[in-house]
């Protein structure tokens, strides 16, 4: 018996726009690799499942292009890409954008030309057994800068074949960015090379912030806080302890 050809299924995108293409070719890419050259029962049917999940706008969780930017680039940069994204918005710990079970990792992204960011009290107040650090980034918007889609790109790159993490990216990038995530993906750029020349790593105890004691009455505090004064790290960005 010779070689047998099936269509199980079809993903089609209905509304083609220049902007969307690398983003779809992306995540198709992904799912084909997730799928194999020779898939196990109800392997397709997951895989389907998951380009379905891709596009359900109930998972929109809010974020900005620019903040999921820098924590791409965050990834990226660091000595341990595999690491970053498997901690990368864990239920451990979702007060910060990447969590290990000895460390917290909080990425601030501006394009304001200060080092001004903003934190919740509680990003900078101790975490009991974890070491909490924060990547400070600033960059610039320029039509010839990097888009989201590039950073995705480059980070799949050195996933080493883990295709759990490849696809946990693009869930990420639709889960913050919501129904219009395609085009995001390449409509909005920042120069990188300025972002990878800014970025400092900071231990969230030297950042200033609110240290008396509050009234149990006040639920959260927000924080506008100028960082170029504090003390940067000379360390790898990389998680610890996961």
């Amino acid at each position: 018996m010779g070689p047998v050809t099936e269509t199980v299924g079809v993903v089609a995108l209905r509304e083609v726009s220049a902007s969307m293409l690398p983003a779809f070719c992306g995540v198709a890419a992904t799912v084909v690799d997730l799928i194999g050259e020779e898939p196990t029962p109800g392997t397709v049917r997951s895989a389907l499942r998951h380009v379905v999940g891709l596009f359900d706008p109930s998972a929109f969780r809010g974020g900005s292009v620019l903040g999921l930017w820098g924590e791409l680039l965050t990834i990226a940069v660091s000595s341990d890409v595999e690491g970053m994204v498997e901690a990368w918005h864990v239920a451990t710990d979702d007060r910060f954008d990447f969590a290990a079970p000895t460390s917290r990792i909080e990425v601030k992204t501006t394009d304001g030309g200060a080092r001004i960011h903003e934190f919740s009290l509680a990003q900078l107040c101790p975490v009991e057994g974890a070491r909490t650090r924060v990547v400070s980034v600033v960059t610039t918007a320029t039509e010839a800068g990097t888009s989201v889609a590039s950073l995705v790109e480059e980070v799949q790159e050195r996933l080493h074949g883990r295709v759990d993490l490849a696809a946990k990216v693009w869930q990420m990038v639709a889960d913050t960015l919501g129904e219009d995530w395609m085009g995001a993906t390449t409509s909005l750029r920042w120069d990188r090379e300025e972002a990878v020349r800014s970025m400092r790593l900071f231990d969230a105890d030297d950042i200033p912030r609110v240290r008396e004691e509050l009234s149990p009455a006040i639920e959260a505090v927000r924080l506008r806080v100028d960082c170029e004064a504090v003390p940067a790290k000379a360390e790898e960005i990389r998680p610890v302890g996961r």
